[in-house]
């Protein structure tokens, strides 16, 4: 057998390293599979971190948003805490003004009736002791009848109601004259100017708002006056109209101030009028008044029944502010229209007055006769209407 040469493997040597080399080779492949395994592992771990990402962004964006909801929570609690302060504020006032009310009715009932005057001892006729003991003092029937009081409780109930109406305000009355001055200025500087042809437009408009104002606001509180006191009507029994009297107690010294305000205005002008066109001045007055109780009379006992009254009522005064001729004179308007006018309360009271204050004359009797006449129209109706329904005012309060 010849030896092996230096330097050359046998095959045992040469397959021994075959096998090596593919023992190598497949520990390699085994290395490749373990590292792109490892790869695809680690993509997998970094799309999972990038969606982690995107969740904490997101979870970023909706922790800020609930920071802003938590914040207007904050604000709306606040303010809730704010509104509670205030409506127990509000709850105190209502509490006061109940107890004006409790207090009202009380004095009312104290008003009413009078103390009955004390009974007479009848003089017993000169006889023997037993026939002066046996006539003993008794009420007669008009002295056990109490005597009802009006004027007493007419003052409780004026009284009281501006009480009420002006609690808790720093201006008080001021603020019953505040609204026809605001309407003064207001349209005596719009309107000036479209009638300055016009005599004297302005003294003529201010009567127009005095009287206007009066009507307004004495129509509308004497509508409500029943359903505003339901409190007395179901706790004390008295006659229900002096409720629709005195609640235009406000309107009228808010009249008289005005009307005090219009005479000094024209005495400083050097244009007060005579004692006759004053007179028929305040006779103009006088019958709107009576108008505007014969509305309050008929709508007053009306109104509970028929609720929307109240808000027809405030549509028709809104038109009749400018079927009136509060802002513009009679004369502006066509002479066939005017006898339509006419037919409208307040522009009969309204061309009396202007002639009677600022024309210081006292008017014919082609304007006094209508105005005499819806005066004994409207009082009279309303007089029958109320009649007629308040006796069932209770049951529908």
């Amino acid at each position: 057998m010849a030896t092996d040469r230096p330097g050359e493997f046998s095959p045992e040597q040469v397959a021994k390293l075959e096998a090596d080399l593919a023992y190598r080779v497949r520990e390699v492949e085994t290395l490749n599979a373990d590292v792109a395994e490892l790869t695809a592992a680690l993509a997998t771990r970094a799309r999972e971190i990038e969606k982690l990402n995107a969740d904490v962004a997101e979870l970023t964006t909706a922790l800020a948003a609930r920071g802003a909801e938590v914040a207007e929570l904050d604000a709306s609690v606040a303010e809730l805490k704010r509104a509670l302060a205030t409506r127990s504020h509000e709850v105190t006032d209502l509490a006061r003004v109940v107890d004006a009310r409790t207090r009202q009715a009380a004095e009312l009932e104290r008003a009413i009736f009078a103390a009955s005057p004390a009974p007479e001892s009848t003089v017993a006729p000169t006889g023997t002791p037993a026939n002066a003991a046996a006539v003993r003092s008794a009420p007669t029937p008009l002295a056990a009848a109490p005597r009802l009081d009006y004027l007493g409780a007419a003052w409780t109930l004026v009284r009281t109601d501006f009480r009420i109406r002006y609690h808790g305000t720093l201006g008080g009355f001021l603020w019953a004259l505040a609204k026809p001055v605001a309407m003064i200025g207001v349209l005596a500087s719009v309107f000036s100017w479209l009638f300055a042809a016009t005599p004297d437009y302005r003294l003529n408009l201010l009567v127009g708002i005095v009287l206007w104002d009066f009507f307004a606001e004495g129509s509308r509180t004497g509508m409500l006056s029943l359903l505003a006191k339901a409190h007395l009507i179901g706790k004390t029994a008295f006659p229900r109209w002096l409720l629709v009297v005195t609640s235009l107690a406000t309107p009228l010294l808010t009249l008289a101030v005005f009307t005090g305000g219009l005479l000094a205005v024209l005495a400083l002008a050097g244009r007060l009028p005579g004692p006759g066109p004053l007179a028929a001045f305040f006779g103009a007055q006088l019958a709107l008044l009576s108008i505007v109780l014969g509305l309050a009379f008929a709508t007053s006992v009306v109104v509970l029944r028929y609720r929307d009254l109240n808000q027809v009522w405030d549509v028709v005064l809104q038109a009749g502010f400018f079927l009136a001729p509060v802002v513009y004179p009679l004369s502006a308007v066509p002479e066939s229209l005017r006898p339509w006018l006419m037919l409208w309360p307040p522009t009969a009271v309204l061309e009396y007055a202007r002639a009677a204050a600022v024309g210081a004359r006292v008017p014919e009797f082609a304007t006094a006769g209508p105005l005499l006449a819806m005066v004994l129209l409207s009082l009279g109706a309303g007089i029958a209407l109320y009649r007629r329904h308040a006796p069932a005012a209770a049951e529908y309060l």
